[in-house]
């Protein structure tokens, strides 16, 4: 299971941040390069390891999550956290997405699930956008901690369209990632992460799911990435070395058995990393 830098050569320079992966296997990056500063947002297609500059939002702000879908159809945040954007496949502009929260003023989270369905968080509550349009429907997921300031975030969409959220500042309590089931109304927890935040939450097809967390309660500089298993009850780590803490925030994405993982190297160097990692099958 090799640790491969997909970013290599001069690209060096280019710290990222939040990631995505299509359908094709296209990966997404957003991040910025130093000492300049200058925010990017990249391509790299599929076998290859040549990044393509794409066009940003005039709000684009790196630190924002960022969502795939399975056709490269791009989303994410404006700068201010207050609106959703969309990058589809090909386009040269973005484009806004209409959605409504009680805090539309603090969105948090987003995911797109295999038939294009966008799940948009923000501290209190998850709403589900229809593909193709329709009305938005607000998942009944309760957040009774966002008084004080634990907030829904880091969603992922399963194969199964299961929903995946974790809560910001688990240190705090050691909030579990929880679920939703497909076709379901009441959220579950999932077995306790421990006393540590979450900084990214990913899901594959078969409903195996993806934590990026703090190595431990005081996390440092140090991340770990763990997976639970589809139909298990206890978590295992994933065997990435080196994850440091980023800034821009470490990313995490996962399509097929191949999990990627984003690392700020500039402890030691003036660049950053994104490392893939491909499970047994």
């Amino acid at each position: 299971m090799p640790l491969l830098d997909i970013l290599p050569g001069s690209d060096r320079s280019f710290l990222p941040g939040p990631i995505g992966v299509d359908g094709n296997g296209d990966i997404f990056i957003a991040g910025y390069t130093k000492p300049d500063g200058v925010s990017s947002l990249l391509e790299v297609p599929s076998g290859t390891s040549t990044p393509e500059l794409l066009p940003l939002d005039p709000n684009f702000w790196v630190n924002q999550p960022l969502a795939v879908d399975a056709n490269g159809d791009v989303f994410q945040f404006t700068g201010t956290y207050t609106a959703l954007e969309e990058l589809p496949q090909g386009a040269t502009s973005w484009q806004n997405v209409p959605v409504s929260l009680p805090n539309t003023g603090l969105l948090t989270g987003v995911a797109v699930d295999q038939n294009g369905d966008v799940f948009v968080a923000d501290c209190t509550s998850v709403v589900e956008l229809p593909a193709g349009g329709g009305p938005q429907e607000t998942l009944p997921f309760t957040f009774p901690l966002s008084a004080i300031g634990i907030c829904a975030n880091n969603i992922a969409v399963d194969g199964q369209g299961d929903v995946f959220v974790a809560e910001d500042f688990g240190a705090v309590v050691g909030q579990a990632v929880l679920e939703l089931p497909a076709g379901s109304n009441t959220p579950e927890a999932l077995p306790s992460i421990g006393l540590t935040d979450t900084f990214g939450v990913a899901a594959d097809a078969q409903g195996d799911v993806y934590v990026l967390k703090g190595a431990s309660q005081d996390a440092g500089t140090s991340l770990h990435v763990i997976e639970l298993p589809a139909g298990s009850s206890k978590w295992v780590r994933v065997p990435f070395t080196r994850i440091l803490y980023g800034s821009p925030p470490n990313g995490i994405a996962v399509q097929g058995n191949t999990v990627y993982v984003t690392t700020d190297e500039s402890e030691s160097a003036d660049w950053g990393k994104v490392l893939e990692l491909t499970q047994n099958p």
